[in-house]
């Protein structure tokens, strides 16, 4: 979901529902650093084991000899202060040690360190390794963080269409759901991705091969996946041709992300030529289906005359529909576009737009 942050006119991505994409090695991203300039942040998942009463000499001891639960839970109590004073750089270091194990939560947690130079130098290369590496376990505030990293452009090639896939990714899990769904777990457990690919999940040629067998069997999800790990060059050669061949077999299945993503490489011309008529035809086929970022994007094309006549009136009857898929969700310091085009909009132009978008929600509910 975006909107824009009035101070920085920065895309906001808060959390979008959908179903669970997910056995990529990548990964999404994304009201982030509007957060931190905020004196904002994300807490990380509570951990839940024998450990957590440990006092902080015998987890030292123990994380010292390579145990990665001593390690990540040192880290923790570290980062909040608990039985110890705050020690910001020990705790980077030990977490980064965990997350060399792949012990669960780790990679988010530096790559979040790396991102704002917390106990660390900033670096955002090394952000977009460790977070890139939660991503694979399915870490929704790994998404969030990709997400914006791509949107922005920090660090990286500022890129709306890798910026797009990543938040889509996300499933809204709040982080009182992490917290209860890490209750009662035994930390030797690993999540259900890695469960079921092992750690081939970290080699990227090896997530292609997967990838690749569920996609041929036509698994629409696995053929989105592997159209973002070819747009992305992960573990095969980087071919936005080639992925858009398979986000488009996976939007044949009607797979909103697929059909989203697909109009959004017709849009900007990548892996295909520019088609902005295309991209409004797939936009409007998932805004059909209510679809949050399909009726945002088929907003600004109106807004801005992409593919279509500009119509103002019409961006303003998607940018209400959108708002409508989010209600309730918008924060405080930020302004949904259809606040922002109402400004330009006299009230008969207003009073149009919110009259269509009304008979709109009418016909969708019968």
């Amino acid at each position: 979901m975006q909107f824009i942050n009035e101070k920085t006119n920065n895309p906001y991505n808060a959390p979008h529902s959908l179903s669970k994409l997910l056995v990529v090695i990548i990964s999404a991203l994304s009201i982030f650093l509007s957060l931190t300039d905020s004196g904002q942040c994300f807490s990380f998942a509570y951990t839940i084991g024998e450990k957590t009463q440990m006092d902080i000499d015998a987890l030292r001891e123990a994380a010292k000899k390579g145990d990665p639960e001593a390690q990540y839970i040192l880290a923790e109590k570290l980062e909040k202060g608990v039985s110890t004073r705050k020690k910001d750089r020990e705790a980077a270091f030990w977490y980064e040690k965990a997350a060399a194990q792949n012990y669960r939560n780790a990679a988010y947690a530096i790559g979040y360190y790396y991102t704002i130079g917390r106990g660390v130098p900033r670096n955002y290369p090394q952000a977009l390794k460790w977070l890139e590496r939660s991503a694979a376990t399915d870490n929704n505030q790994a998404y969030y963080l990709l997400g914006e990293l791509y949107a922005s452009g920090k660090g990286v090639k500022k890129d709306p269409i890798m910026a797009a896939i990543y938040k889509r990714k996300d499933d809204g899990i709040t982080d009182t759901e992490l917290r209860d769904w890490n209750k009662g777990l035994e930390w030797g457990d690993k999540p259900p991705i890695v469960r079921q690919y092992g750690n081939d999940i970290f080699i990227p040629e090896k997530m292609i091969q997967h990838l690749q067998g569920e996609a041929d069997y036509g698994d629409p999800t696995s053929q989105f996946n592997l159209g973002f790990a070819i747009y992305r060059g992960s573990g095969t050669i980087r071919d936005p041709v080639r992925a858009l061949y398979w986000f488009e077999r996976s939007a044949a299945q009607d797979n909103i992300a697929a059909i989203v993503i697909s109009g959004m490489m017709y849009e900007f011309g990548s892996g295909t030529k520019q088609n902005a008529v295309k991209a409004v035809e797939l936009y409007s086929k998932a805004a059909d289906q209510n679809d949050y970022d399909a009726l945002v994007r088929l907003g600004n094309c109106y807004e801005k005359g992409i593919g279509v006549a500009r119509d103002l009136v019409k961006a303003q009857v998607f940018y209400l529909l959108a708002d409508k898929q989010k209600e309730g969700q918008i924060p405080g310091w930020a302004i949904s576009y259809s606040d922002k085009l109402s400004k330009h909009l006299s009230r008969s132009q207003r009073e149009a737009a919110s009259k269509t978008a009304a008979e709109w929600m009418q016909k969708r509910q019968k």
